[in-house]
């Protein structure tokens, strides 16, 4: 079960397994760099003031490109390429606002919780085929782990 929530001030925590909690924290001016697993959801903060999610493979290397101004690109799998466009002060997340939490599954195995809105549940299939792309606006963190056989909802 993984669980996120990051701001600008915020270091990021989530656990890498079952047994390990982990904690990352970058900078402006230091990416962070490093292969994950195909099993392992991934969180850290990209630079100072924008933090970046994502699951990766283990067959794809992924390196942060983040900041206020410089989207981020990266392979979440051999087939998807996810995109995601931040601000200065808050992680990548959906259009939505801080008011209702909203639950997914992000695979069989990991439950996965989004922060929505109220009148606009977000909604989507993330598959090998599907290009992804996430706008953010203020005060509402995204967390997620995509699976390119389950559907997230």
């Amino acid at each position: 079960r993984v669980q996120y929530r990051g701001s600008a001030d915020v270091p990021v925590q989530y656990r890498v397994s079952a047994d390990v909690p982990v904690q990352y924290r970058g900078s402006a001016d230091v990416p962070v760099q490093y292969r994950d697993s195909a099993d392992v959801l991934v969180q850290y903060r990209g630079s100072a003031d924008v933090p970046v999610q994502y699951r990766g493979s283990a067959d794809v290397p992924l390196q942060d490109r983040g900041s206020a101004e410089v989207p981020v690109q990266y392979g979440g799998s051999a087939a998807i390429l996810v995109q995601y466009r931040g601000s200065a002060d808050v992680p990548v997340q959906y259009r939505c606002n801080a008011d209702v939490p909203v639950k997914y599954r992000g695979s069989a195995d990991i439950p996965v919780q989004y922060r929505g809105n109220a009148d606009v549940p977000v909604q989507y299939r993330d598959s090998a085929d599907v290009l992804v792309q996430y706008r953010g606006s203020a005060d509402v963190p995204v967390q997620y782990r995509g699976s390119a056989d389950v559907p997230m909802q």
